[in-house]
């Protein structure tokens, strides 16, 4: 009986403690979270007509493009001294790179991990010099800056449609055999760092295959360049290097080289509010000729956005007056405005915008496991803001129904599960729709 009664207190302990611990983790919701507590969550609902409309809309989150007039004219020249050489000498062409200049100058590639600079060559097995080191020069000044202008013409007329970008220089990666680089998202340098683009250099390698992932989107990119010879003397004739440009939160991996030596001239895409300067090359190529050639994945339908807004109108009918669900792509925690969205989300943002009151913000995901004689699980969420004060005037307003209202409604789209970057917004970040007053 003793030991009965002891197992019944140390039973009554245990119950105690992890009472403690549910209340230490309520108050560290509070604090970190700032949410209220007392707030009842909103539902989450699923294959609705209006996710299905969110389905037909589909995100175009990589391009590649052939690049064929004037790269002859570039080279690749050091900033500096270099290991007691001249003040400045070149590392070759983009069609002709200097091998045995480059190798001297590279050192071991990194990567960003745990928010920290790291070397591992499980992860990342290659070598690199950044653009502090390099620059790529134009030989010509009649076709000055047409390479850069040229790159930053395509994303801006795919990828960042209606917005002014400006590429910059980041770094020239080299993989040998064996070299490669696995499954990763590229580390932000900016709030408006929302692209990368890579160029391999005219080398002859085997292997090392480029892969593009961005949620259930997938592209294999061949970077070889395309060489054209003289059928009789065989000398070249021309080459086409060949980019491949995508969005920040896209998934890139690198496949182990086989053979010889890639190159990859690597260029980060910020989003700009002020126009830059109008270019020579802008006025001398059109549009059409620098599209030729480039691989384009599938458009979305131009009705899908309609059929979207339609959907949700019926939905406000019917007396919900918040509808609400998440953006496509990952964005750093502190560029959640409507300027800085990227691709599908801009385009839904704006389109949304011109029938209903929409706004920003993040969510906090709430999933209860049920078992036993309650089966099934639910999945609740609720507004994030890391100003309680200014959340809840922003509850009270009368624009705005109250979060505890049952008709509030969110319409999940496929949620994200890459691992977490530093500086990225840790919620997730939902579009809300309310019905105009």
């Amino acid at each position: 009986m003793a030991d009965a009664e002891h197992e019944v207190f140390a039973l009554l302990k245990i119950q105690e403690q992890l009472f403690k611990l549910e209340r230490d983790y309520r108050c560290m919701l509070q604090n970190v979270y700032e949410v209220d507590l007392d707030r009842k969550h909103i539902s989450v609902m699923e294959h609705t007509p209006i996710t299905n409309a969110l389905d037909k809309i589909q995100s175009i989150p990589f391009i590649s493009f052939p690049l064929k007039q004037s790269i002859r004219n570039f080279s690749l020249r050091s900033k500096g001294r270099l290991q007691g050489g001249p003040d400045t000498f070149t590392f070759g062409t983009l069609v002709t790179p200097d091998m045995d200049a480059i190798l001297d100058a590279l050192r071991p590639s990194s990567f960003e991990k745990d928010g920290q600079t790291v070397s591992e060559a499980n992860n990342r097995n290659g070598c690199e010099f950044t653009a502090d080191n390099f620059e790529v020069q134009e030989s010509s000044s009649l076709m000055r800056s047409d390479f850069r202008d040229k790159i930053q013409r395509i994303v801006r007329s795919t990828l960042f449609v209606g917005k002014n970008v400006k590429i910059v220089l980041c770094r020239l990666a080299l993989y040998e055999k064996g070299e490669h680089f696995d499954w990763h998202g590229d580390s932000t340098h900016g709030d408006n760092h929302h692209g990368t683009v890579l160029v391999a250099l005219n080398t002859s390698w085997d292997g090392g295959g480029i892969h593009l992932r961005d949620n259930d989107t997938e592209m294999d990119v061949d970077l070889h360049p395309i060489v054209e010879n003289d059928p009789q003397t065989r000398t070249i004739t021309s080459v086409s290097l060949h980019a491949v440009a995508f969005y920040s939160d896209v998934e890139v991996r690198v496949e182990p080289v086989t053979k010889c030596t890639c190159l990859i001239l690597q260029y980060d895409i910020y989003v700009e509010t002020e126009c830059g300067d109008k270019s020579y090359g802008r006025m001398y190529t059109s549009k059409s000729e620098d599209m030729a050639g480039a691989h384009v994945p599938e458009i979305s339908n131009p009705f899908a956005t309609e059929e979207l807004a339609n959907a949700i109108q019926r939905v406000h009918d019917k007396g919900t007056m918040e509808v609400s669900f998440p953006l496509r792509h990952l964005y750093r925690q502190a560029s959640i405005q409507p300027e800085n969205l990227k691709g599908t989300d801009a385009v839904v943002y704006e389109r949304l915008s011109k029938r209903f009151e929409v706004s920003l913000a993040p969510i906090l995901v709430k999933e209860v496991i049920r078992q036993y004689f309650f089966p099934g699980d639910i999945t609740t969420v609720v507004k994030y803001d890391r100003q309680p004060t200014r959340n809840r005037r922003k509850y009270r307003n009368s624009r705005e129904r109250d979060l505890d209202t049952p008709s509030n409604r969110i319409q999940p789209q496929r949620m994200r599960t890459i691992p977490q970057r530093r500086n990225w917004s840790l919620p997730p970040i939902f579009i809300f729709m309310d019905a105009l007053s």
